[in-house]
């Protein structure tokens, strides 16, 4: 599958056109589009399901084409990310996958899930050390996912997975906790292939992901699906995609200087040589 697209970044930036910064990238319909069910776990607002089925124009908002999927169940029990996904899709999503009956998951062609990732992330870990607990896989909430994960695998046997975390996973406890995941994807009979991936092409902002696919292989066999898997795809090769930088760049014109206050949650603030203020960021 192919991605392709077009540029169209301004001459000059202003706000209203970082609001529109999707327009800059116009996406093309995939080379690729085919009729598959598929499962949303841990589905936060609803990425995945966008992606793969797509998503209806409504409100005189532009909708986006998918890839032809149609997701036939959804897990989520956080209450903020299960109002945003029933707004986007017209459909609730709360299901709990700790305590999740298997007799109600449909037959399923994919499995989609970014199962948590705060115990894994760099952050995140040392967080959890400084207070005594346990993070990556042995965190016994967070950690405990992807062991939900594999029991729906064995018992529903989705053709094909589709798993991310954040990097940082790929280092946890030494890297044993990466190898573990994919012994015991193998284990239960799919062969796996994993490697970092970063939205840079798409966005202004360096956000990397661990992306896991998993093949059946007692449905393909081995040789099948290593003779025809060619890797993860090539990223696209455009020039002069927009970086935070140059928008930042376009946008002050005239030399700023940083401010940073220490506060709980810390605020960045953009001071002008006049004392104005010229953009404030909190986190």
């Amino acid at each position: 599958m192919a991605l392709k697209g077009k540029i169209g970044i301004p001459n000059e930036i202003t706000i209203r056109d970082i609001k529109n910064a999707h327009k800059w990238i116009e996406p093309q319909a995939p080379d690729y589009k085919g009729n598959f069910s598929f499962v949303d776990a841990c589905a936060g607002v609803g990425g995945f399901r966008i992606a793969l089925e797509g998503l209806p124009e409504r409100d005189g908002k532009k909708g986006f084409s998918g890839l032809g999927g149609k997701c036939v169940f959804t897990i989520e029990n956080d209450p903020a990310c299960i109002k945003t996904y029933s707004s986007n899709f017209g459909e609730t999503s709360a299901v709990d996958v700790t305590r999740l009956d298997m007799n109600k998951i449909p037959d399923l062609d994919v499995f989609c899930g970014g199962f948590p990732c705060q115990t894994f992330s760099i952050l995140g870990r040392g967080k959890r050390k400084s207070l005594g607990l346990e993070s990556g896989l042995k965190d016994p909430t967070k950690g405990s996912i992807f062991k939900h994960f594999i029991k729906i695998f064995e018992e529903k046997r989705p053709s094909i997975l589709l798993l991310e975390n954040v990097v940082g996973i790929e280092s946890d406890d030494h890297g044993k906790t990466i190898r573990t995941i994919r012994s015991e994807l193998r284990d239960i009979g799919y062969e796996v292939f994993d490697s970092s991936l970063t939205s840079v092409f798409w966005v202004p902002q360096h956000r990397k992901r661990m992306v896991f696919v998993g093949f059946d292989a007692q449905r393909y066999g081995l040789d099948l699906i290593r003779k025809h898997w060619n890797g993860f795809p090539a990223y696209p090769v455009l020039e002069g995609l927009p970086r935070m930088f140059h928008i930042l760049e376009i946008i002050l014109m005239k030399p700023f200087t940083l401010r940073m206050k220490h506060k709980p949650g810390f605020w960045l603030t953009l001071i002008s040589p006049m004392g104005k203020k010229g953009a404030s960021s909190r986190s």
